[in-house]
């Protein structure tokens, strides 16, 4: 906060020069697309996966398991008919296989996925110096 207090003084203290402006302009973005990479690569946290199809999801559900990730399924209605939603909270260093697995299991499947803030319990795959799964 500190940093942005003195180059916004520094920039209205400059009005007449118009690249200040564009300076800092690129600078802010620069620094928040740099940031959001890194905050990617790092996958760290968990993510709410929601699974929407009219398939029965046994086989996803199966396919899941095997890699000791839970899943919750329900029935619901969609706009076109009834539907089944799958849900699994996920460690985001996952979410690529786990979404390999759903276009394999079922191609045409609707998902979102959700950042998640907090997790208490679940089934989660067994990482080597942790305890239980």
């Amino acid at each position: 906060m500190l940093i942005w207090l003195v180059v916004i003084g520094q920039i209205l203290g400059k009005l007449g020069a118009w690249y200040h402006f564009v300076a800092y302009s690129a600078g802010f973005a620069t620094g928040n697309y740099v940031g959001i990479l890194i905050e990617e690569r790092l996958a760290m946290g968990t993510a709410l996966l929601r699974v929407v199809t009219r398939e029965d999801p046994a086989s996803l559900i199966e396919r899941l398991n095997k890699h000791d990730i839970g899943a919750t399924q329900m029935g619901a209605q969609g706009a076109t008919g009834p539907v089944r939603i799958l849900m699994a909270v996920i460690h985001r260093r996952d979410l690529s296989a786990v979404l390999a697995e759903i276009r394999a299991a079922m191609p045409d499947a609707f998902y979102t996925i959700e950042d998640v803030r907090s997790v208490s319990h679940g089934i989660f795959p067994h990482r080597p110096g942790r305890k239980g799964k």
